[in-house]
């Protein structure tokens, strides 16, 4: 694993950039589960239909 004393600007890219194939090779290897917002939609919009508070 590597460390990373600060993710700031050029410290930053510099760090991806001296780590990239490594980086990469992570970054296929692994999936991220990305539409929770998606899968929200339809709660947001019943929630909305609702008059007055939804908890007590």
């Amino acid at each position: 694993m590597w460390v990373l004393d600060t993710a700031g600007g050029p410290a930053f890219i510099e760090f991806l950039t001296a780590h990239w194939n490594e980086i990469r090779d992570v970054i296929l290897a692994r999936s991220t589960q990305t539409n929770e917002a998606g899968r929200c939609t339809i709660h947001n919009l019943l929630y909305s239909e609702i008059n007055g508070p939804i908890t007590v």
